[in-house]
């Protein structure tokens, strides 16, 4: 069979709502910062309101949606499953989606509100998110596309999703079904807590994965190690591919045998949010595009410090350019 797709992800539909917050002000609200927790829309429309004289950036989002916005940005085909509600910031993601390039399946939910994230981001360029998940609580299996999937090189699996049972039904399916079509599975643990809340379901879909994507957080979670070496060792023993991304530092990553270790590229932080996303759909990008998989991780590299220099999730300018500065060659 033809695959006319690089990767078919799944995951959250986000609209993130991103806002500068001194470290005062932050203190208020009591959180542990860098973490993402869920609220209900009660808790964030609070959240906003003490916020309300601050200027907020919207932008779509979600953990895999933005890896799949980087993947089609650099010239790779993607189709993302997810599901938003009827209203304004529905309307929104799939505006901005469809101008990016990013191929979506299902409608809007009647009756349901869009997920919004609220990033509080500090002045050391971290970010602190409160995510309300709406419509996108509801995605379940038969809101994945098998006929997507048939067509696909990879599926791509959000760690978010077992959140909930429903979600937790659609990685499943998505895994049953990427095999039965010999499409290959990567997942992105999303974050710490998704393993320490919920390890018995990812455990399943990770027995299943042909790559997994971990921050040094995450790494440690999962394998309950806290040396950093060690943990990397543990993950190659694991899963078959895997990443471990390392803030400043660079990542390692063991690809078909190869391992690589990329420093990191020199930069000034502005705000964190998204350079995991960034990474993923730009190693993507690269093992569904020729590139050898140490390019592929130096590449990931290098456009996720793009990221982290600005405001945002993603890089708003002509992302083949920026890696073509960067000395990738990106057709």
């Amino acid at each position: 069979m033809s695959r006319t797709i690089h990767v078919y992800g799944a995951g959250n539909a986000i609209v993130d709502l991103q806002l500068k917050v001194s470290e005062a002000e932050f203190a208020t609200q009591g959180f542990e910062k860098g973490t993402m927790r869920l609220v209900d829309s009660g808790e964030q429309e609070a959240l906003l309101d003490a916020f309300k004289a601050h200027e907020i950036v919207w932008s779509s989002g979600g953990s895999v949606a933005n890896s799949m916005i980087a993947l089609s940005q650099l010239g790779g085909s993607s189709v993302f499953g997810c599901l938003v509600g009827e209203d304004g910031f529905g309307k929104f993601f799939l505006e901005e989606m469809d101008r990016l390039g990013v191929v979506l399946h299902n409608g809007p939910v009647i009756d349901y509100r869009t997920g919004t994230s609220a990033i509080l981001i500090t002045p050391d360029a971290e970010r602190t998110m409160r995510t309300h998940l709406g419509a996108a609580a509801t995605l379940d299996a038969e809101d994945i596309s098998n006929d997507y999937l048939a067509q696909s090189e990879w599926s791509f699996i959000e760690g978010y999703l077992f959140c909930d049972p429903r979600g937790t039904n659609a990685a499943l399916h998505m895994v049953d079904t990427s095999k039965h079509f010999n499409t290959k599975v990567a997942i992105t643990a999303s974050e710490a807590f998704v393993i320490e809340s919920f390890r018995d379901p990812f455990d399943r879909v990770l027995n299943s994965t042909d790559l997994l994507f971990t921050n040094i957080r995450e790494a440690q979670a999962l394998t309950n190690i806290e040396d950093e070496e060690q943990a990397f060792q543990a993950l190659k023993k694991r899963v078959r591919n895997c990443v471990m991304t390392r803030t400043e530092k660079g990542a390692w990553s063991f690809y078909d045998g190869v391992e690589s270790r990329i420093e990191g590229f020199p930069v000034r932080a502005i705000d964190a949010t998204g350079a995991g996303d960034m990474f993923a759909g730009a190693f993507l990008y690269g093992i569904t595009n020729g590139l050898t998989p140490e390019d592929s991780t130096r590449l990931a590299c290098y456009l996720s410090s793009r990221v982290v220099a600005q405001l945002g999730a993603r890089i708003q300018s002509d992302l083949k350019k920026v890696a073509r500065e960067g000395g990738f060659s990106i057709a």
